[in-house]
């Protein structure tokens, strides 16, 4: 009986590992995406940004830069917000105003995410 929980506790260990390997690999961002979305422009809660340049508000966009994995690299505020950006492109938006951070802690259970920096704010387009 203690062979066969052992062998149980191997597998879901080992399913465990491969989907959060996955995970990790299915997010990762293409320089390609990133370049595309460089165009977006952001900005920081806080930042003067007139009204009237604003044409219409699109949508509410966030994005997490995570560290799924034990030994993987930090989460970045950079990667976050190049995350941030292809939303907002994909969109529609052309510029992401009231943008804020803030850390996650510890919560692999649910987002599969050790470490996380998280990104929001409103997509919109602006006048030309």
């Amino acid at each position: 009986m203690r062979s066969a929980k052992t062998i149980i506790y191997l597998i879901f260990s080992t399913f465990s590992f491969s989907y959060a390997v996955y995970v990790y690999l299915k997010e990762k961002v293409s320089p390609e995406e990133i370049k595309e979305a460089e165009f977006v422009e952001v900005f920081i809660l806080g930042t003067a940004i007139d009204e009237q340049d604003i044409e219409r508000s699109i949508v509410d966009v966030s994005a997490r830069s995570c560290n799924r994995l034990l030994w993987g690299a930090d989460p970045t505020k950079d990667d976050a917000l190049d995350r941030l950006r292809i939303e907002a492109m994909n969109e529609g938006a052309d510029a992401v105003i009231n943008v804020t951070f803030w850390e996650g802690g510890i919560d692999a259970l649910w987002t599969n995410c050790w470490q996380a920096i998280n990104a929001s704010g409103r997509a919109v387009s602006l006048r030309k």
